[in-house]
């Protein structure tokens, strides 16, 4: 122990030693570039608006109530080139009808497997339906059918097709230089389309894929018809392309333009600059938001066209007075959103008799354009309020 002894007090100073030396080092000063200093109206990096993640996308709702067996149901039969396919995984979609309000109109009905045969039974009430059944090594198969009223059951064959493939490059217009890691969605048009069809709106039917470093891409196993092809990317606005035949002959080329951006302030009724405001940029098929930084600045990264820009904090809103165009890789600068007070509309929904309309739901929109600025839904008198920045509405 007595020759540990001055082993362990050396042990102790030299520890002593490092630590006396590491808290007398001068601290490296910062560079004159950054020193805080105070706040000013600078507009923060844009926000994009590009599409939500894979993982984000909702399915298409289901029915509230699971059809009743007694209303009668569809008896699927799944087939291809050499005959019945059993396992094939069968869906029903029901179409209820648009509210307005840009919901799908459609909800899952019931789905299930083929078994022996290829034949799978769905309870369906009477209506329209979207059938469609995906099965390996094929390209699915859709299918608008009609259940009857007072049939009990409405036979339907669903032929699976041989898997053909979409291949093509995202470059940037007028360049031709690729544009990597670009997100590709590819959505099927049910039936024979008119040049004013709606491209189905099922995240189940859809197929997406992303670009590689030099911009390619495939979409394999699809189905021979027409498709809309939409495909976005940081930095570049959307695109979207209607009726592409598929298969084609050579690939398909799709030019992305620089995106657009709409930067300015939100201040009080004093002209002071406002924190923490939500700003929202109406006007696309979905809105674009973003909250102003300490000085009151927002950059808004858009796609191109017509935008109706609005602010909101606590109970006071505003607006940048009539819509704004933007052309592709546009920025439109010094824009301003002055708060104050809401703006009430406020009114009833009733029949045609004059009965109260209970939870009936009220949009508000951009006079001219899309987009939405506020939703109500009518209470139990048929009563509804809703707050909006003050502008014209529809």
């Amino acid at each position: 122990m007595r020759h540990r002894t001055p082993f362990l007090i050396a042990l102790c100073l030299a520890i002593a030693a490092v630590l006396l030396l590491w808290f007398r080092m001068p601290v490296p000063a910062a560079p004159a570039g950054a020193r805080p200093e105070a706040a000013a109206l600078t507009a923060p990096a844009p926000v994009t608006s590009g599409a939500p993640s894979r993982a984000s996308t909702p399915p298409t709702p289901p029915l509230e109530t699971a059809p009743d067996a007694e209303l009668g149901a569809f008896v699927v039969r799944v087939v291809d080139a050499q005959g019945p396919v059993m396992g094939a995984r069968v869906r029903a979609y029901l179409r209820v009808g648009a509210d307005g309000t840009g919901a799908t109109p459609w909800r899952r009905a019931g789905e299930g497997t083929t078994a022996d045969g290829g034949v799978l039974r769905l309870p369906a009430a009477p209506g329209d339906y979207l059938l469609s059944a995906h099965a390996p090594g094929h390209g699915p198969v859709r299918l608008e059918a009609t259940r009857p009223l007072g049939e009990a059951e409405t036979a339907v064959e669903l032929r699976l097709p041989d898997g053909v493939t979409l291949s093509g490059r995202t470059v940037a217009e007028g360049r031709e230089e690729p544009v990597p890691l670009a997100s590709l969605t590819l959505r099927p048009y049910p039936g024979t389309p008119t040049a004013w069809a709606a491209p189905t709106g099922l995240p189940e039917e859809a197929a997406e894929t992303t670009s590689d470093a030099q911009g390619r891409f495939a979409f394999t196993q699809l189905a021979p018809g027409r498709y809309e092809l939409t495909a976005e990317a940081p930095g570049f606005s959307r695109r979207t392309l209607r009726l592409l035949q598929v298969p084609r002959a050579g690939e398909v080329v799709v030019g992305l333009w620089g995106a657009s951006t709409l930067e300015g302030f939100v201040v009080d009724a004093k002209g002071q600059p406002v924190a923490d405001a939500e700003v929202v940029a109406a006007g696309g098929t979905a809105p674009v938001r973003v909250t102003t930084g300490e000085g009151g600045g927002f950059a808004l990264e858009v796609n191109a066209g017509t935008w109706v820009v609005s602010a909101r904090r606590g109970d006071q809103l505003g607006r940048v007075p009539g819509p704004l165009s933007v052309a592709p890789g546009e920025t439109l600068r010094g824009l301003v959103v002055t708060l104050g007070a809401a703006s009430g509309l406020t009114g009833t929904v009733s029949t045609v008799e004059g009965a109260p309309v209970r939870g009936a739901i009220l949009v508000a929109s951009p006079a001219g354009g899309q987009g939405e600025l506020g939703r109500a839904a009518s209470g139990d008198d048929g009563g509804w309020r809703m707050d909006v920045p003050p502008a014209s509405t529809t």
